[in-house]
C-alpha cells in the first residue's frame, strides 16, 4: 500500500475521532469510533471487512 493512502487513513481516523469527541449522541459517537478503529487497521495495512455499523 502506497504511503499517501496510509496517511489518509491516519487522517480520516484522527478527523473521526474529533467527530466522535465532539458529538452529543452516543449512537454517532460510536459509529465514529468504529471507524477510527477500521481507519487504524487499513493504515496498519490490514485487510478490514467494509460492512455496516449497527446501530445499539
Amino acid at each position: 500500500m502506497p504511503t499517501d493512502d496510509r496517511d489518509y487513513y491516519r487522517q480520516r481516523a484522527a478527523k473521526s475521532r474529533d467527530l466522535a469527541q465532539a458529538s452529543q449522541d452516543i449512537s454517532a459517537r460510536h459509529a465514529h469510533l468504529i471507524l477510527a478503529e477500521r481507519y487504524d487497521r487499513l493504515a496498519a495495512g490490514e485487510k478490514v471487512e467494509l460492512t455496516i455499523v449497527e446501530r445499539g
